[in-house]
């Protein structure tokens, strides 16, 4: 599944669970493993519209998402960009992280225990 398909899904799933109120932001902590068992740590930031998806045990950077809109890397300092060779970058190290993150919550969903 595409990039931004996979991540305007994830963030829609979301929905279905707590979230935790950090002033006005809503955030999730989700940690979850991949194929090889190694565990990762997704920390998402709902402000306003738009949510704001850190990997937190990676190599700094994130993503901004703007549901039905767009999806843009974001460096580690939190600013938004966006070109051809960031979006290649972008789509290797966040795809995989992104697929096993709703494998997970799809586990959860069924026995969250």
């Amino acid at each position: 599944m595409e990039l931004t398909a996979s991540t305007f899904a994830f963030v829609k799933e979301l929905g279905d669970f707590s979230y935790e109120l950090s002033a006005l932001d809503r955030v999730w902590n989700i940690m979850f493993p991949d194929k090889g068992e190694k565990w990762y740590h997704l920390h998402v930031n709902k402000y306003k519209h738009t949510f704001y998806i850190t990997h937190v045990n990676g190599g700094g950077g994130g993503l901004e998402v703007e549901p039905k809109k767009g999806v843009r890397a974001m460096d580690s300092m939190g600013a938004s960009s966006f070109c051809v060779d960031n979006h290649d970058k972008m789509t290797t190290a966040w795809e995989p992280l992104i697929t096993s993150a709703r494998k997970w919550l799809k586990v959860v969903r069924k026995d969250w225990i």
